[in-house]
């Protein structure tokens, strides 16, 4: 029942990820937006991030990693689906910054 539950969820964000045009993402806009108040939370939390290492967990297109690894950190996005990966490997290319893809399930981790 699990496997076939978490297939299910991996299909969808594969389809989804087909679908996500990487040129429209605006990723400083997005995570720097007045209705995103939890990113402002974490950049006066985090500080200063050059060289600092970051795992983007369930990254989805990958906004998060892009944007901090424009700031300077080491970032690696992971997502259960192998097509939200390649849309964030997609976004950090377009946005010539070098982020570290991985294909995991976070459930996995111990």
């Amino acid at each position: 029942m699990q496997e076939e539950i978490l297939r299910k969820e991996q299909e969808f964000h594969d389809q989804w990820a087909a679908a996500i045009d990487v040129e429209g993402i605006r990723v400083r806009d997005y995570f720097e937006a007045c209705t995103a108040p939890e990113n402002r939370f974490i950049l006066k939390h985090l500080g200063d991030v050059r060289g600092k290492y970051l795992l983007d967990l369930g990254c989805g297109a990958g906004e998060n990693s892009v944007y901090f690894a424009s700031r300077g950190a080491r970032c690696v996005a992971s997502d259960y689906s192998p097509g939200m990966v390649d849309v964030a490997l997609k976004l950090a290319e377009v946005n010539h910054v070098q982020v570290e893809g991985k294909v995991i399930n976070a459930m996995d981790i111990d």
